[in-house]
């Protein structure tokens, strides 16, 4: 009986059945050879069963069980909650890019007291946070040249406390808790620390950098809280410090795909691929450019005390290119997917009653209705079926 085969990237794997178990040898020069880590990973990914079951990765277990300084032992409960969460990311991490992933968590250092992984370790602590002096809100944390996540204790009974006006107290902090820990989870699965020169590259953003085109915190942070907030469904997003981050990344995976974005995020690669991808609907490298060094400065800027323009030109710049792929998407006669790419933009573009939710002066904000009135526009224009009732504003 022939060998069987299958040929991938050119190279010819052998498939094997040896005592009830499959092995996959790769051939070269007619000779059999055992598979690398890296290549063994990948064709285990292709040929594993599958369920709907969530997929625990023998390798992900093995580090956490081997890495002390992630302070576990003792808690089996936050052991098996945190391998869920590290389970659903490396699940969402692009596999040539999950070595780094897998290198950090090995060397991870979790400072946290995991008694606070349930909110009723505040109940009888509340007077001793109330009476602190730390007025840090932040909950977390990740730091590159230490490789270690930081959670903090102040900034989770701030949350347990926005928790106690909610419906279901519990269930509201637990979430927020697990997605914010999911956030530098994701920060970590993205960051190499060059120890020679003492740069980091996370995500798109590189520190420290003289290069403009190298400063995207605003972008990293919208899309690592975004992929955080999927891999935590429920979670407030109103209550997000990056809620405007990530709407724009919405916005724009709407417009290019997610695939650009997650090879530049995981892979250390700026906004290079990003523009080029702008640019294929419109041919404006300057255009492209100008849009995420927007985003970065709109972030650097924060909460607007006095008027500026830079979200609404942010969102305007958009709307040019999602007219632009609508249009391409309309001679193809391509409607349903039109029509879904309209609502789902609509439902992610800033409006100022998104800003007065956020606590913000939405007068400050000039273009932002601009872009609302430009975003119904479109719709008239190329949403078929669609309530064409202007969007909230």
């Amino acid at each position: 009986m022939n060998d069987t085969y299958f040929i991938i990237g050119g190279i010819k794997y052998i498939i094997i059945y040896d005592n009830n178990q499959l092995k996959i040898k790769k051939m070269e020069n007619n000779a059999l050879y055992e598979l690398t880590e890296t290549e063994q990973e990948k064709i285990n990914q292709l040929v594993s069963h599958k369920t709907g079951y969530i997929y625990y990765s023998e390798k992900v277990i093995n580090i956490v069980n081997n890495n002390p300084n992630l302070f576990l032992n003792n808690n089996q409960h936050a052991k098996e909650q945190l391998i869920n969460l590290l389970n659903w990311l490396e699940d969402n991490i692009p596999m040539e890019h999950r070595q780094t992933f897998y290198g950090n968590l090995s060397t991870l250092t979790l400072m946290h007291n995991f008694n606070l992984i349930s909110s009723d370790y505040f109940e009888t602590h509340d007077s001793n946070f109330s009476q602190s002096k730390d007025l840090d809100i932040s909950i977390g944390g990740y730091n590159s040249k230490n490789n270690s996540i930081e959670i903090r204790p102040q900034g989770l009974w701030h949350l347990w406390k926005i928790a106690q006006t909610t419906d279901n107290p519990n269930e509201y902090y637990f979430r927020q808790y697990m997605q914010t820990l999911l956030h530098e989870f994701i920060h970590m699965s993205s960051t190499k620390f060059d120890r020679e020169n003492n740069i980091a590259l996370s995500g798109f953003d590189r520190y420290p950098s003289q290069d403009i085109s190298e400063q995207n915190v605003g972008l990293n942070e919208g899309y690592t809280e975004l992929v955080a907030m999927a891999g935590v469904p429920g979670t407030e997003d109103i209550v997000s410090p990056y809620l405007i981050e990530c709407s724009l990344i919405s916005q724009l995976i709407q417009i290019i795909g997610i695939d650009a974005l997650q090879e530049s995020y995981f892979g250390n690669k700026g906004t290079k691929l990003l523009e080029n991808e702008l640019c294929r609907l419109i041919n404006d490298k300057e255009k492209a450019f100008e849009l995420f060094r927007n985003i970065e400065v709109n972030y650097q800027l924060g909460n607007a005390s006095e008027k500026q323009n830079i979200l609404g030109n942010i969102q305007l710049t958009m709307l040019d290119y999602l007219e632009k792929k609508l249009e391409i998407l309309s001679v193809q006669g391509k409607d349903d997917e039109i029509n879904k790419i309209i609502y789902i933009f609509e439902n992610m573009i800033v409006t100022p009653r998104t800003l007065q939710a956020m606590g913000r002066d939405a007068n400050n904000y000039e273009g932002v209705t601009d872009s609302i009135i430009k975003l119904d526009e479109i719709k008239g224009k190329y949403g078929k079926q669609l309530d064409n009732n202007s969007i909230s504003r």
